[in-house]
């Protein structure tokens, strides 16, 4: 499981993404597992909300949601190499891609990135009644 409290006190500066595996693109990655921060740690993504910019990259807000053990131990036939689209080319590309699109996530942060590399802000989501 992530850390949290390290990943919230880091410094934005600091932080970067790197997309992994994208599930779904419209000018830009909409879903799919992205790295983030160092030491490396994989997170689904999904896009929660943009604001377009004719002047400059839009500006997105991403969910970012803990992966389970069992999807992150999938992962390593695909971490490290180049990123490739579509996903789902060969069978267990589309298995991955499979389970990642069914499994219950619950988002633990909201990521501000304009081109996805770059983290300009970072907020844990608030659990009121907890």
């Amino acid at each position: 499981m992530q850390d949290l409290t390290a990943l919230l006190a880091a410094d934005v500066a600091d932080l970067c993404l790197r997309v992994v595996v994208v599930l779904d693109w419209h000018d830009g990655p909409l879903e799919g597992i992205a790295e983030l921060a160092e030491p490396v740690d994989y997170w689904y993504f999904r896009l929660l909300a943009a604001r377009p910019s004719s002047a400059d990259l839009d500006d997105r807000l991403y969910e970012f949601s803990p992966l389970p053990d069992d999807v992150r131990a999938e992962l390593g036939h695909v971490a490290g190499k180049p990123l490739h689209w579509p996903f789902h080319n060969r069978p267990e590309e589309t298995a991955l891609a499979n389970r990642l699109t069914t499994s219950a996530y619950r988002p633990e942060l909201v990521v501000r990135s304009k081109d996805f590399h770059e983290v300009l802000g970072i907020w844990p989501i608030a659990r009121h009644g907890k």
